[in-house]
C-alpha cells in the first residue's frame, strides 16, 4: 500500500489517530511526515492530483511543464525534434488528462499537430 485517503464528514485527526493505530497493530508504519489534514473547501493535494471540491485538478506545477514543453516544441526549429518533443508533450497531457478534463482542448490540439508534423516528415 503506497498512500491512503480518507474523506467525509467524519474524517478528522481523530480518524488520522484510529487509523495509524490499526496499521501499527498489523506491523505497518505511517511517517507523519507525510500525513496532512486538509479544512473543509481548501483544495487538497492526494496522490499527484488536486481535489477542489467534487473535481480533481492537476497542480499548476504540471500544467506549468506542460505548457513549457509546448513553447520548446514551438520554438522547434528541426521537424524531428519537434515530433519527439509533440510526443512527450502529448504523452504527459494525456496522462493529466486522466484527472483534468481541462486538459482535453490541449490533447485535441496536440494530436492534430503530430499528425501535421508526421506528414510533413513523410513528405522529406
Amino acid at each position: 500500500m503506497d498512500d491512503i485517503a480518507i474523506s467525509g464528514d467524519k474524517a478528522n485527526r481523530s480518524t488520522l489517530y484510529k487509523v495509524r493505530g490499526c496499521l501499527k497493530k498489523r506491523g505497518l508504519r505511517s511517517p507523519t511526515k507525510k500525513e496532512r489534514v486538509y479544512d473543509i473547501g481548501y483544495p487538497k493535494s492526494v496522490t499527484g492530483s488536486i481535489v477542489v471540491g467534487d473535481k480533481l485538478c492537476l497542480p499548476n506545477r504540471k500544467h506549468k511543464k506542460i505548457h513549457e514543453e509546448v513553447e520548446q516544441m514551438l520554438q522547434a526549429e528541426d521537424t524531428k525534434e519537434k515530433l519527439k518533443l509533440l510526443e512527450t508533450t502529448l504523452g504527459r497531457a494525456v496522462a493529466g488528462g486522466q484527472s483534468d478534463p481541462t486538459l482535453k482542448k490541449r490533447v485535441r490540439t496536440l494530436t492534430q499537430e503530430k499528425k501535421r508534423v508526421e506528414s510533413l516528415l513523410n513528405t522529406q
